[in-house]
């Protein structure tokens, strides 16, 4: 509330509705309200008079069937489309397990193969990458084995089920090569879970303390 009333605070509300519409046109659902305040608290704040957005890090802890894989592709689509504005924005799915890193991506393929015709002007793909045209972005999924991993030139890194991580191995690695593009963003997605004293018990104790004003959100 304190960071939306800031008179240095910008919201670009032509963007997000434009975004929106966009989504919507392509996804065969629509965004609830927590999920529409979400999109726009991340994408659609900017320091009065910059570029910078004033969030690159959310943290999603959704109980199941709370649409979170589905809010996950809808980020992808926005990212790599001219919307997003910047060219070679690649986004990394990762995830302990190839089945749950593949699950967004899937999603976005599902809806380009329902209609070949149509999206093949707009994207190439094949089983692993989906490739935006215009703007030369591309989706794909990578699973959590920071030996086999290097950073890299992403865009945006979303991690899938952080619940299941019992360190920050494969974050650290997977987020060394953000900042090369610009407008880097790191968002988690997960359920609770049962790891304690690791990652999700850390980003859950953040969350908390910069809600009750005791940490700088930093962009988180």
């Amino acid at each position: 509330r304190k960071l939306l009333d800031d008179p240095n605070t910008e919201f670009r509300k032509d963007h997000v509705e434009k975004a929106v519409a966009m989504l919507e046109r392509h996804f065969p659902f629509k965004m609830h309200d927590y999920q529409l305040f979400r999109f726009a608290i991340f994408y659609g704040l900017y320091e009065k008079g910059t570029d910078f957005p004033i969030f690159n890090e959310n943290f999603n802890m959704w109980g199941r069937g709370t649409g979170k894989n589905g809010t996950a592709s809808m980020d992808s689509f926005y990212l790599a489309s001219e919307l997003n504005g910047i060219r070679k924005y690649d986004v990394n799915f990762v995830a302990t397990s190839e089945d749950q890193a593949k699950t967004s991506p899937d999603e976005v393929r599902d809806i380009l193969e329902s209609n070949p015709n149509f999206y093949k002007k707009l994207f190439y793909w094949n089983k692993v990458d989906i490739n935006y045209k215009k703007t030369n972005s591309t989706i794909k999924y990578l699973t959590a084995n920071a030996k086999t991993k290097d950073g890299g030139r992403p865009g945006a890194v979303i991690f899938d089920e952080v619940h299941q991580y019992e360190n920050y191995d494969i974050i650290n690695v997977l987020t060394g090569g953000l900042g090369k593009v610009e407008k880097p963003r790191i968002i988690y997605l997960t359920t609770d879970g049962y790891i304690r004293d690791s990652v999700i018990d850390d980003l859950k104790e953040k969350s908390i303390r910069v809600l009750k004003g005791e940490e700088d959100h930093n962009g988180f």
